[in-house]
């Protein structure tokens, strides 16, 4: 295959993708839009077409050309049937591109779901949708103060949608950077630090229990501090798994889960025995705890001691 400025194609005994060459890089050809009503394929077709400009080295006027080349379906007879021409200036194109297959009130949908963020399963997961969020909100182009405050919003939403142990990490890298704090700061932070500790999700309930928030090792490093930070989390493993056994050990079950609690309500069961059939304020084994309790008070008034005394 010969390197210039042009497209070339395969061989027909090759199926693998048609690539653009020029005199510095290969790099392959954007996929064809086929016409998708979605506002994040809608961007993202459109930065892979700025992309592909600059790598191809096509001029300003012949940008709008290389981009309908890669219209398919849907799309293809949308431009057919257009106004505009194929001499189009490329941002009339976009403007129109984004009009067709953009829904409408798609930036403030955005900027909505950037605001109310949460961590609902991993870091990465958590990090790769600020990002998106972030490129779709800040262009290239937009002003500097505007992008200023959009991210300082952006981070301290970032840090309330975070895990409680994750958020403690990051004001902590906060507080020891006095100088100002990027989201891609944060995000970077955040991503270093869940590969030592895999950080839990926000649980779907309101009520967060401190074993809901808490991580999990997930790899030792060679670092002796990183070493020492794992040997303490373990011991705090076994002592709170100790506690556990301790408080369970008893008469006493175990606190209700919100998913048990409301199982118990669908069959009519007992907080209290976990039988279904009578509820927590009908519960014999209660009733016969209050039986019994007023009976040992009663003979313990008779012989003159107390049950306090006993204890």
């Amino acid at each position: 295959m010969t390197t210039s400025d042009t497209t070339t194609s395969v061989p027909d005994n090759n199926p693998g993708p048609v690539y653009a060459t020029s005199t510095n890089f290969r790099f392959p050809q954007p996929e064809p839009y086929t016409g998708v009503r979605d506002g994040f394929l809608c961007e993202i077709w459109l930065t892979a077409m700025v992309r592909f400009f600059v790598g191809a080295r096509i001029t300003e006027d012949q940008r709008t050309l290389h981009a309908v080349i890669f219209l398919k379906g849907d799309a293809a007879l949308w431009w057919d049937g257009h106004l505009l021409q194929d001499s189009a200036p490329w941002s009339s194109f976009v403007d129109a591109f984004r009009a067709a297959f953009r829904p409408a009130g798609f930036l403030d949908q955005v900027r909505n779901m950037l605001f109310d963020i949460k961590m609902t399963s991993t870091v990465s997961d958590y990090v790769a949708r600020v990002r998106k969020y972030m490129s779709i909100l800040c262009p290239n182009d937009m002003n500097l103060e505007a992008r200023q405050t959009l991210e300082e919003a952006t981070v301290a939403c970032f840090l309330k949608g975070a895990p409680k142990d994750l958020r403690q990490v990051l004001l902590t890298y906060q507080l020891n950077n006095p100088q100002r704090t990027t989201i891609h700061d944060l995000c970077s932070v955040a991503e270093q630090f869940d590969q030592i500790w895999n950080y839990a999700a926000l649980p779907s309930s309101s009520s967060v229990g401190s074993a809901a928030l808490s991580y999990t090792v997930a790899s030792a490093t060679a670092n002796s501090s990183s070493a020492m930070e794992i040997d303490n989390i373990n011991l705090r493993y076994e002592i709170n798994a100790l506690r556990r056994q301790l408080q369970h050990s008893g008469s006493k079950l175990p606190r209700l889960s919100p998913e048990e609690r409301a199982h118990l309500q669908r069959i009519n069961g007992c907080y209290k025995c976990r039988q279904p059939g009578h509820r927590h304020y009908e519960c014999p084994t209660k009733i016969k705890g209050v039986n019994h309790i007023t009976t040992e008070g009663a003979s313990s008034a008779r012989q003159g001691k107390a049950p306090s005394d006993r204890v």
